[in-house]
């Protein structure tokens, strides 16, 4: 049974959808608008009283959800949107006012693969599980659960011209420095990992010099997994080298391809 109470699996959503078109046939149309490239449909779901008019005729209210594989909210409240209207139209009059008139497509979660990827590893994904495509893993900071307890999160290294500073409320946050700030300890922060460098033979040895971190500090995009399915459309699309995670070309991903075509 639905509840808005939790988050769900790429399954789970796929049986809710399924089921909500053919409870609500007058009012729900499922259909799949691609595959993504681990072969997984994207669901899109359209919301109209068809007795009332095509949805093709009618006003359009469009709502996607997820792009990044860790937004797991963003499906979250596209799902409820979609149970809500159902369940509510002929009893809430702005509801009811809404699918008579208008229609909504609702495209719960495009990330359908690096979801369910990000659902069983503790790390940072942007938007696919797919290698992508970097001539070598690089040197510098690996990202790595150091203490074992099952997450990647951030650390805090001290430097003298970090941004970063010790909140006052709580020693656990940190807050931004400021530009008057000139006393004190300050920080920088990074993912939570491991220095490591090149051997001769090619493999990755964990190594610091004590000199400057280089690598990935704190961002997604020097990882392996680093595609970003919103730099990846057509507007303002810039290559690898000035956009980190565009992609090859606009629309080179199934994912995004699907969506734009869907419109």
């Amino acid at each position: 049974m639905y509840s808005s109470s939790k988050y769900y699996r790429y399954a789970e959503i796929t049986a809710f959808l399924q089921e909500w078109a053919e409870q609500y046939p007058q009012l729900c149309r499922l259909e799949s608008v691609g595959k993504s490239a681990e072969g997984r449909a994207i669901w899109s779901v359209t919301l109209t009283n068809f007795a009332t008019g095509d949805d093709l005729v009618k006003p359009a209210y469009h709502i996607n959800g997820q792009h990044h594989a860790g937004e797991i909210a963003a499906s979250a409240t596209a799902l409820y949107t979609i149970h809500y209207l159902l369940t509510n139209y002929g009893t809430d009059p702005a509801v009811t006012e809404l699918l008579d008139t208008r229609t909504v497509y609702i495209l719960p979660r495009l990330s359908v693969d690096g979801t369910e990827w990000y659902f069983d590893h503790p790390q940072m994904l942007r938007s696919t599980p797919l290698m992508y495509p970097l001539p070598e893993e690089p040197e510098g900071l690996r990202p790595e659960d150091i203490n074992g307890d099952g997450r990647i999160l951030l650390m805090r290294i001290p430097h003298p011209e970090g941004e970063w500073k010790v909140s006052p409320k709580d020693a656990r946050l940190m807050v931004r420095r400021r530009p008057e700030d000139r006393e004190g300890t300050f920080y920088r922060i990074y993912t939570e990992g491991l220095i490591k460098r090149r051997t001769p033979w090619g493999e990755l040895e964990p190594f610091y010099d004590g000199r400057a971190i280089t690598g990935d500090p704190g961002g997604p995009y020097a990882r392996e997994r680093g595609f970003d399915f919103n730099r990846n459309y057509p507007l303002n699309w810039k290559p690898q080298h000035r956009q980190p995670g565009s992609g090859r070309y606009p629309l080179d991903r199934p994912e995004t391809r699907a969506l734009a075509e869907s419109g």
